[in-house]
């Protein structure tokens, strides 16, 4: 079983009115679509750029701009929700807050072509996330399954923890997605290390997709590269690096992935990462032993 799969690299903008922001995501997704993608990842915080619909005034308020994306909410859900039955994609939408029986958490929604609606929070929140934005995290993981294969949405953050990753990869998934907002290059590079981290230890796709460009309450744009990593192992490149932007602007980065190629790898590899983390797992800890060396 093969797919193909579209990281969009984003860059919000301010647009007129509504009708411009959903002018400009079907472009996206149809231009994702018409390269044979079945799934289309759009990067974290994607989602706040209706933020920019709003004055001047308000889309410059960080409290604002979010109950304001809350009143949007429905509207963006239907918008998203029409595109992907449309164009016969699986369509993972840019994240925003969302209120969740009081908290606000960071949502990114996923919509498949048939017309279901599910949805994966960020379970690990950032600093900045806590101490500006006000949220919570998320408690649960979803694995979503599809016709093509099997995926998670790991948030950011979320990725830098390898043990989210491998509860993943355990319940099944074959793709781990990681839509991304990093507003220092530290940062990029931090979640982009791990990402390729993940894809060695779980011998797995890791389609990293980043927001490029600021946010409306925000003066620092995200920075990054889109990219779709695999193990380094045989059958792959090298490096791992199956697709990669060239620019940090708005852009596609298309894969085809092949899940034959991490069955075979899983099993026939020049090494065993995946078995070998389990049976690490399931021994006691290791000794620790620390020596005074005069």
């Amino acid at each position: 079983m093969t797919v193909v799969i579209a990281c969009v690299q984003y860059q919000p903008e301010v647009l007129p009115d509504w009708a411009a922001y959903g002018a400009k995501l079907e472009r996206l997704v149809r231009h994702a679509a018409s390269a044979g993608a079945r799934l289309v990842v759009f990067p974290e915080y994607a989602g706040m750029e209706i933020a920019n619909l709003l004055s001047a005034a308000d889309r410059q308020d960080v409290a604002r701009s979010v109950e304001a994306a809350q009143g949007m909410l429905r509207d963006v859900l239907a918008l998203h929700a029409d595109m992907a039955r449309r164009h016969g994609v699986t369509i993972v939408a840019g994240s925003l807050p969302v209120r969740v029986d009081g908290d606000l958490r960071n949502r990114a929604h996923v919509f498949s072509p048939s017309g279901t609606v599910m949805s994966q929070d960020k379970l690990t929140i950032t600093r900045g996330e806590r101490e500006r934005l006000g949220l919570s995290g998320g408690d649960a993981v979803t694995v979503f399954r599809a016709a093509w294969g099997t995926f998670a949405v790991a948030l950011g953050y979320d990725i830098e923890f390898p043990p989210v990753a491998r509860v993943m990869v355990e319940a099944g998934a074959e793709i781990i997605l990681v839509p991304s907002y990093s507003t220092t290059v530290a940062d990029f590079q931090r979640v982009r290390a791990c990402a390729r981290a993940r894809a060695v230890e779980n011998q797995s796709y890791v389609a990293h997709a980043p927001l490029v460009g600021a946010l409306p309450w925000s003066s620092l744009p995200g920075t990054g590269t889109a990219a779709v990593f695999s193990p380094c192992d045989t059958g792959f490149p090298s490096d791992g690096i199956l697709a990669r932007a060239t620019s940090e602007q708005l852009q596609l980065v298309v894969a085809r992935l092949d899940f034959a190629l991490i069955e075979r790898v899983r099993a026939e590899g020049e090494v065993r990462n995946l078995l070998r983390q389990r049976e690490i797992e399931a021994k006691p800890a290791p000794r620790v032993e620390t020596v005074g060396l005069g």
